[in-house]
């Protein structure tokens, strides 16, 4: 039996790359798929985030200095393994190179899906920006069940609702190290910044461009 963080540490061809989250990516006010939206585990069982947290621990042990500098000074207790393992990544993922299971896009169909997650609760959140034209966010939860064949997973499909104008900054740390929200998905509709058009709630966001399909 391997632990999560066994798992996780193993490269993708050596994984039993079993699927345990997949959705669909839709445009609430159109119904049409949207590809290339960035989908994030907020919140999960401390297994997942200790798993992670070892995965970045150990790449910060054969990097440079400069990642270390890079890297802000999170206090991990208090915000929890998987938001200081997060917060690493942010800072210097790119120099660790580092695989990201915590993330993924939407392929060109809008379907996305995480591999090998430990059973419980997870928040997950999409996130589209079509450059300074329209963006959106949505956050919904998912159980994932104690997976006993490969065709058990659980399914999640998001609806984001677009706003005019550029995306936002990113979201503030403390955003993502909250509670799980009560029953039910919330739209997370970003208020319209003064000076642009205040009357779509939800805007259909034309022209979206149809990707080839990203790797999960």
């Amino acid at each position: 039996m391997h632990s999560p963080h066994d798992v996780m540490l193993r490269s993708p061809a050596a994984r039993s790359c079993r699927v345990a989250i997949a959705g669909t990516i839709t445009n609430a006010a159109t119904g049409e798929v949207m590809p290339q939206a960035m989908v994030s585990i907020t919140a999960a069982p401390d297994v997942f985030g200790e798993g992670l947290l070892g995965i970045v621990t150990a790449a910060m042990a054969h990097c440079s200095t400069a990642c270390y500098d890079a890297t802000p000074q999170v206090p991990t207790p208090s915000v929890g393994p998987l938001s200081t393992a997060q917060t690493r990544l942010d800072a210097c993922g790119q120099i660790l190179g580092v695989a990201r299971p915590d993330q993924t896009h939407s392929g060109g169909d809008g379907h996305y899906c995480f591999l090998d997650l430990p059973p419980g609760p997870y928040t997950l959140t999409a996130t589209y920006s079509l450059a300074d034209r329209c963006h959106g966010t949505i956050t919904a939860q998912v159980e994932v069940p104690q997976i006993c064949h490969w065709l058990t997973f659980a399914e999640l499909d998001l609806a984001i609702s677009l706003v005019p104008g550029a995306s936002p900054p990113p979201v503030a740390e403390d955003a993502r190290r909250s509670a799980l929200p009560s029953d039910g998905p919330s739209d997370g509709q970003i208020p319209v910044s003064p000076g642009e058009n205040p009357t779509p709630a939800s805007i259909p966001c034309p022209n979206i461009p149809r990707a080839v399909a990203l790797p999960h």
